[in-house]
């Protein structure tokens, strides 16, 4: 990833795929991992605790879902190799920008359905 050089000056790998896996891994120790964590904590707690409604209850059950889904598709993504990361990004990311070209680069709101 980036690191200091002996000139106090910052370096970046010469591979940037291994520095976007660096990052990825870095954010799942620090982000990922702790919210699964708290999620289930705070679901656990709701369950519980008899204030608790069932609103409450189910919106912490779908971010809990939603997150568990990131973290399915990220464990499974690890599990290619690198030649095949690359490829289902690159076929991923012409895909994006055919559909922009086709469909236009509208962006939708967040509670569009």
């Amino acid at each position: 990833m980036v690191t200091p050089s002996a000139a106090a000056l910052w370096s970046v790998g010469a591979d940037p795929w291994q520095m976007l896996f660096s990052g990825l891994e870095e954010r799942r120790r620090r982000e990922l991992e702790p919210a699964l964590a708290t999620l289930r904590e705070c679901r656990a707690d709701a369950v519980r605790d008899a204030a608790s409604t069932p609103s409450v209850r189910h919106r912490i059950g779908r971010v809990l879902d939603l997150v568990e889904d990131l973290a399915a598709i990220d464990l499974q993504a690890r599990r290619l190799s690198p030649n095949v990361m690359r490829s289902v990004v690159g076929l991923t990311g012409r895909a994006a920008r055919f559909m922009d070209r086709t469909f236009g680069t509208r962006r939708r709101g967040r509670h569009d359905d």
